[in-house]
């Protein structure tokens, strides 16, 4: 009786582990093909900081896609479809620029302040944390707007001129 039981547990087990997922993952991308969206075209953009007259929070895992001539936002929460959060059209746009916010950080360690007492403080350590901004310009009627997607971590000023240079490409 009790291997029987460990049996269909672990039957529970692996299908919760491992089919569950591969079905929720298989509805998903069915989900996204039938509304026209192919990850491949997707741009990442970071997050979402601010800029757009219709998004009033920032959102993480921001995807830009061009339909029609118009830059769409997406949200894309983890195993979801995305969620269109706001456009721009592409004929509104005036500029499509980065700006590097890259910072310089000085800390302590704790094996440094051991080795070298209250002179630790003035050896900090340095630590470049990368930051950089990818910024739409555009206007709409009686309004300029900046709407700016922030990429951080190692890679961030690259992963933001790939997405500029895309968005180029695609509304030229």
């Amino acid at each position: 009786m009790g291997t029987f039981i460990g049996i269909i547990i672990t039957i529970v087990f692996v299908y919760y582990a491992l089919v569950w997922p591969i079905k929720r993952i298989r509805k998903i991308k069915a989900t996204w093909n039938q509304l026209g969206f192919k990850l491949k075209d997707m741009i990442d953009a970071g997050k979402y900081t601010y800029g757009h007259p219709d998004i009033d929070a920032p959102y993480e895992l921001s995807y830009l896609m061009v339909i029609n001539g118009k830059i769409e936002m997406f949200k894309v929460p983890l195993n979801q479809a995305p969620v269109l959060m706001g456009s721009i059209p592409g004929d509104m746009i005036k500029d499509i620029t980065i700006e590097d916010a890259s910072t310089i950080e000085r800390r302590v360690t704790a094996a440094r302040l051991l080795l070298t007492g209250v002179f630790a403080f003035g050896l900090k350590k340095k630590k470049k944390n990368d930051l950089s901004y990818l910024v739409i310009e555009w206007q709409d009627r009686n309004f300029t707007h900046q709407t700016t997607f922030e990429f951080t971590e190692k890679g961030a000023m690259e992963r933001s001129n790939k997405a500029r240079n895309a968005l180029i490409r695609l509304t030229r």
